[in-house]
């Protein structure tokens, strides 16, 4: 795991798969990509392995959906040899999560994303265990993820 004042002094050298949850109680998956890390998850961060290790015992349960208007989003990829791109945020996509990546790499003060994959069927935390549920309500958007194609998170103070 990334130290996490190297996480907060040099995001730009590191990619870590982060987490929200949004108003519907939906899980959201974010691809770091050298961005900026919000506060509220830096908050959580020592519970991240945690999270992660339960994320990736998750069954693939759903479909994944990816997003019609990412060729327009990050036109250096969905080319053909991009799969392996794609099968990453699928992965997420499957287990019930909406997946976001950084609209432009390595910058770390940019803090939009993009939605890569989205769920047929989104996971709710309430299926989960207490102590999963316990730092998932931890790490609120505050808002609905349904129906976005970007998201910027600047645009929720509450994050940072």
């Amino acid at each position: 795991m990334v130290n996490k004042n190297d996480l907060i002094d040099y995001p730009e050298v590191y990619d870590i798969d982060w987490f929200l949850v949004s108003s519907e109680q939906y899980l959201i998956h974010f691809s770091s990509s050298g961005g900026q890390i919000p506060k509220l998850v830096l908050e959580s961060y020592d519970y991240l392995p945690i999270l992660n290790n339960f994320f990736d015992k998750l069954a693939e349960i759903t479909a994944a959906e990816l997003n019609p208007v990412l060729k327009n989003n990050k036109k250096k990829f969905l080319r053909k040899d991009d799969s392996e791109y794609l099968e990453c945020y699928k992965k997420w996509a499957t287990k019930g999560f909406y997946t976001f990546d950084k609209a432009k790499d390595n910058m770390p003060i940019n803090n939009e994303y993009h939605l890569v994959a989205h769920p047929q069927k989104p996971m709710q935390i309430d299926l989960f265990p207490n102590d999963i549920k316990e730092i998932l309500r931890k790490l609120q958007l505050g808002a609905s993820i349904k129906g976005i194609n970007s998201i910027n998170l600047s645009e929720f103070p509450q994050l940072w």
